[in-house]
């Protein structure tokens, strides 16, 4: 079948702002990130809104959630997804990269300036400390800071000779590093030691704080003392002792405010960003497309033949894991957004967020599929520590939800399908961010949405940590992939009947990014491109070559496939 693939549209807008501080030059920095592409480090003039961008010297890095001023003057950045550590130099304006202080690890997750003049930086995936001396230009890995936590994700520097970490996410945890002697100790009370992050932050007063699952502390040396309320950490402060700070992403302002506390200034930020790659997308009850960017979740609408697009506004700092067109509405279920579940009225392009008890604002809820009772059904990877799975049953005309928690044990909800009057679930042995998986074969499940109850749970494909792209078929069967083997599953004998390897046919599949063909095909997407499915022999046949690694699937229209690539949505005509 021949194939023409056309780039349609891309979108354009702000990246993730993740840090902001006042430099010494008296200009605002602001840290952007763009998933995929590059870190852009924004100096912006509080006074007349002039904005500069800096050229990353790590083209390799993304983003930076740390950023602190230095005891040298200078901004340093604490990167992603390589873990470099960068320097600006407001008053000779050099912008260099200082390398990797730990190669083993890939974020720098936060920075502070230590008492003694030293960058001290928390890291992932090994919890780990690490220190840069201004004067001697020397970086060190100073070690784990935890034997098992994968987080060190905030860090404080005391006037007490003493830094701070935050820990997590298994079990929250706090480390006092002593920077006199290098020793450490854990300083959380064992009892708040539970899944969790703990945070730490210099506040006004000039103290260090922390807030740890259910209790906050104020930190003296190696002790915690639990206290009722904490100061909260001062927005960045210009040298007169105003603060200056961006808010809002879509757009983006900037404000002033006097010493009283009162507003001084406010304007529209200038810088208007760069391209923001696109997480997730499908085509809605009208015909557009709409897609979700990563990093932060704006939602943008496309016209699928002209390629003009319309930004509905930022609905959060996460991603929309799925999109699904039902009932005249584009539902949306997506981690660190306005609401784990959203819907969007295509005609006003209004957006409402959904709450419900026990929600996780974490969660990663790969499936979204609606049922015959009326009702949409999520399946999702459990918040950051956790494992295990959330099942919800959400009614989008009343916004009633319900939830069933751990249908199989320690295992997320990847996949889902119907068939007649039972859910059918596929699981994926991962969990959430920290998290250490306990098995090692992706379950199959039957849900009665009725009981409420699963009947069945078994193992299509021995050795598959993973389900996807589960799909039923007019043959009654339900066909999808574990790891990289097709397989077909009869849900009434409640056995698998037929799989097959396909380890070099499809390679990144992107999750639930299959439909199926009037002619009884299945179509699907991979990071290749775009591919089919023969039910009746599992023999995957390649349709069209993406330009790109297909990042983001899938809408099927037709002989009409869309997927995006970074940032940009393809249209792919395929030719009978």
């Amino acid at each position: 079948m021949p194939a023409k693939c056309r780039p349609l549209a891309t979108y354009e807008g702000l990246g993730g702002l993740t840090a902001q501080v006042v430099g010494p030059d008296g200009r605002l920095y602001l840290s952007y990130m763009y998933v995929d592409s590059t870190i852009e480090l924004v100096a912006v003039d509080p006074e007349t809104g002039r904005h500069e961008v800096l050229p990353n010297p790590a083209p390799t890095e993304s983003g930076a959630w740390g950023l602190a001023v230095g005891s040298d003057g200078c901004i340093y950045l604490g990167t992603l997804p390589h873990a470099h550590l960068l320097r600006y130099n407001p008053s000779s304006r050099a912008y260099e990269d200082l390398g990797r202080p730990a190669p083993s690890e890939s974020y720098i997750w936060a920075l502070a300036s230590g008492a003694d003049g030293r960058m001290y930086g928390a890291t992932y995936p090994s919890a780990k400390l690490v220190r840069f001396d201004p004067a001697s230009g020397i970086s060190e890995d100073l070690g784990r800071l935890d034997p098992e936590e994968m987080y060190a994700r905030h860090i404080a520097a005391g006037r007490d000779g003493f830094v701070y970490i935050g820990i997590g996410t298994r079990r929250a945890n706090i480390v006092a590093h002593e920077i006199a002697t290098g020793e450490r100790r854990a300083i959380l009370p064992e009892p708040q030691r539970i899944t969790g992050t703990a945070r730490v932050w210099v506040a006004a007063d000039g103290e260090v704080y922390a807030e740890a699952p259910g209790q906050r502390y104020h930190l003296c040396g190696w002790e915690a003392a639990p206290v009722a309320t904490a100061p909260a950490a001062p927005p960045p402060r210009l040298a007169d002792g105003r603060s200056a700070r961006v808010e809002g992403g879509s757009p983006a302002v900037l404000r002033v405010w006097d010493t009283d506390g009162s507003l001084s200034r406010e304007a529209p930020l200038a810088y208007r960003g760069r391209p923001v790659r696109i997480f997730r997308l499908c085509q809605g009850p009208e015909g557009a497309l709409y897609s979700s960017t990563v990093l932060p979740l704006n939602v943008w609408r496309v016209d699928p033949v002209s390629g003009e697009g319309k930004d509905l506004g930022r609905h959060g700092g996460g991603e929309c894991y799925t999109l699904l067109a039902h009932g005249g509405q584009v539902l949306m279920a997506a981690y660190a957004a306005s609401g784990p579940l959203m819907a969007l009225t295509p005609d006003t392009g209004t957006i409402r967020a959904v709450h419900f008890p026990g929600e996780d604002s974490a969660w990663r809820p790969q499936a979204l599929v609606a049922g015959p009772d009326g009702r949409v059904y999520a399946g999702a990877v459990a918040g950051y520590g956790r494992l295990g799975c959330f099942l919800v049953a959400w009614d989008p005309g009343t916004d009633k939800v319900s939830v069933a928690r751990d249908v199989v044990e320690e295992q997320a909800i990847s996949s889902l399908a119907w068939s007649g009057n039972l859910l059918v679930g596929g699981t994926s042995v991962g969990g959430g961010g920290g998290s250490t998986p306990t098995r090692t074969d992706a379950c199959l499940f039957l849900w009665d949405p009725v009981r409420e109850c699963k009947v069945w749970e078994g193992v299509p494909v021995p050795g598959a940590g993973s389900i996807t792209d589960l799909l039923t078929h007019p043959d009654g069967l339900v066909y999808g992939f574990a790891g990289t083997t097709a397989f077909a599953f009869n849900p009434v004998a409640r056995s698998v009947v037929r799989a097959a390897s396909a380890p070099g046919s499809v390679r990144g599949l992107i999750y639930n990014a299959v439909a199926l063909r009037p002619d009884g095909q299945i179509w699907g997407c991979d990071s290749q491109g775009v591919f089919s499915l023969d039910p009746a022999t599992l023999v995957v046949t390649r349709l069209a070559e993406a330009p790109q690694p297909v990042s983001a699937g899938f809408a099927l229209d037709g002989d009409t496939v869309y997927f995006a690539c970074g940032a940009t949505v393809w249209r792919c005509e395929i030719a009978p």
